[in-house]
């Protein structure tokens, strides 16, 4: 499990299979699928537009998201070290 080289490197999804974590293993929380995430730049009226275009409204749509909108002192998501 422990490889320096990234390729050589097993995945978080099969790593937590290894019987090392059979004491301490949660199936409910063993999830690997990323959230789906929607955003505007994914409407249908989007769909023919030029790479510049696209680019731009990438652009536009990362621009409108401020650090001040989102909540990080009040995340639900804990954390354990």
């Amino acid at each position: 499990m422990l490889e320096f080289n990234p390729n050589k490197r097993i995945s978080a999804a099969y790593a937590i299979l290894d019987s090392y974590f059979d004491d301490i293993r949660l199936p409910e929380q063993e999830t690997f699928e990323p959230p789906k995430i929607e955003l505007s730049i994914d409407d249908l009226e989007n769909e023919n537009l030029s790479l510049p275009d696209l680019k731009q409204l990438v652009f536009k749509v990362i621009n409108s998201h401020k650090s001040d909108d989102f909540d990080f002192e009040n995340d639900t998501e804990e954390e354990d070290y």
